[in-house]
């Protein structure tokens, strides 16, 4: 035989401390899979019941009932049952059991007040929601464990190579050698982050228009997110510049970037499935009040259709730190305009370079600044403001594993020594 668990695994029951106040029927928000059922629950000494159900909407009606003496601490029951694993199927049980406040998805439930309990096979029962609100991260001390047997498993295997060779045998023959690049082979790197978006690059905190934002003046920066059930996103941001507006580019899934000004803020259409959101600061105006008056581009949030969820993401690609100046920041990339209609952040040669390097910028570029004075926007020469976001703003520790140094270009009217102090300083 071989075992298997649900979708949370083996749960660690020492962090499932509190202990629900009414007994009645708790039905964990989780689809049952193919296998013998067995069910895992931590417990106090009671008379329980146990339940296999088929759900339809909030009504569960009952394909196998099973009455248990539990003890205090882990209770392992043998439901007895084969569950089909047809995506319809749940475990419920009639008990006050355990359960924590954060790292599930909810559950179902009857109301206290319901006495009716003793429900047989073919019976209904019908429960109220909690896998929405604030229960819909309580988890439950309970988890399912599977038998299958091994030729079953084999079968299942053999079904699925069978069908691959299908497939590939179906593919077109190749009538050239193929043109191979390496970045057809760059693989997305990412990780799931408990905020709903995940930034790259320097971003603060400021209250823009009477909304809670993230800010930032430096074109280039970034930030991440997937999405689900959805068909529609919309990227929001609120106008936080004094000159023309900003634009930003996205790219979904790794597509070609697409550029739009802040405020359109709807996405191309996508289907239900998961996608990867990657959204670059794309064009703010080089003089732009950046440093005291933090002008820039505030990003509010991210909205998606009815049942889509959005989690945020941070790549694990390597990452390459860039101080510059107009070149690094991407000035005048699409025309000869210095405004946010001519710079481009995704244009720019730190871009483009953590593409081929397939690694990922965090960017710290002004326009006319160098090692020995000040650039546009208000900006300080490079030394003191490695340090600092804006004027009154600390910039937060960052470790990359890469620094690049882009400065001298501006450097012109001053001396050979000034230059060379402050660049060893820096």
């Amino acid at each position: 035989m071989i075992k298997s668990y649900g979708d949370f695994g083996i749960k660690d029951f020492i962090n499932h401390e509190f202990l629900s106040s009414y007994k009645k029927i708790y039905i964990p928000n989780e689809v049952l899979k193919n296998g013998d059922l067995t069910i895992h629950i931590k417990s106090v000494a009671q008379n329980a019941i146990f339940y296999v159900l088929e759900k339809s909407g909030l009504n569960f009606t009952v394909l196998k009932a099973k009455r248990v003496n539990l003890n205090d601490g882990e209770n392992i029951v043998d439901m007895e049952y084969s569950t089909s694993g047809n995506g319809s199927e749940y475990f419920g049980y009639y008990a006050r059991g355990y359960y924590k406040i954060t790292g599930g998805k909810g559950f179902y439930e009857t109301g206290s007040e319901d006495t009716t309990y003793d429900y047989v096979s073919g019976q209904t029962i019908i429960t109220t929601d909690n896998t929405i609100g604030t229960p819909s991260v309580f988890d439950l001390g309970a988890y399912p464990e599977y038998q299958t047997k091994i030729k079953d498993e084999i079968s299942k295997l053999n079904t699925e190579f069978a069908q691959l060779n299908d497939d590939f045998n179906s593919l077109p023959s190749l009538t050239s050698q193929p043109s191979i690049n390496l970045t057809d082979y760059k693989t997305p790197q990412y990780s799931e982050i408990s905020e709903p978006v995940g930034f790259v690059g320097r971003w603060f905190d400021k209250t823009i228009n009477g909304f809670a934002c993230k800010v930032t003046i430096n074109q280039g920066s970034e930030f991440y997110f997937k999405v689900k059930g959805t068909t529609s996103i919309n990227v929001n941001f609120e106008l936080n510049s004094a000159l023309e507006t900003p634009y930003f580019a996205y790219s979904i899934d790794g597509s070609p970037m697409t550029r739009q000004l802040i405020t359109n803020p709807t996405l191309l259409a996508v289907t239900t499935d998961e996608h990867i959101v990657r959204v670059v600061i794309d064009g703010i105006t080089e003089t732009e009040d950046k440093w005291v008056g933090e002008k820039g581009v505030a990003f509010k949030n991210v909205t998606v259709g009815v049942g889509g969820t959005i989690t945020g993401v941070l790549p694990k690609n390597r990452k390459i730190m860039f101080f510059g100046d107009s070149i690094t920041e991407g000035v005048r990339v699409l025309n000869m305009e210095a405004t946010a209609n001519g710079n481009s952040g995704s244009g720019a040669y730190p871009f483009v370079t953590c593409e081929n390097l397939n690694a990922i910028s965090y960017r710290v570029g002004f326009g006319a600044q160098g090692v020995t004075n000040g650039g546009s926007g208000g900006v300080p020469e490079v030394l003191p403001m490695l340090d600092l976001m804006t004027s009154t703003r600390p910039a937060p520790y960052y470790e990359p594993d890469l620094i690049v140094l882009n400065h001298g270009t501006n450097d012109g009217p001053g001396t050979s020594e000034d230059f060379i102090a402050k660049y060893n300083a820096v």
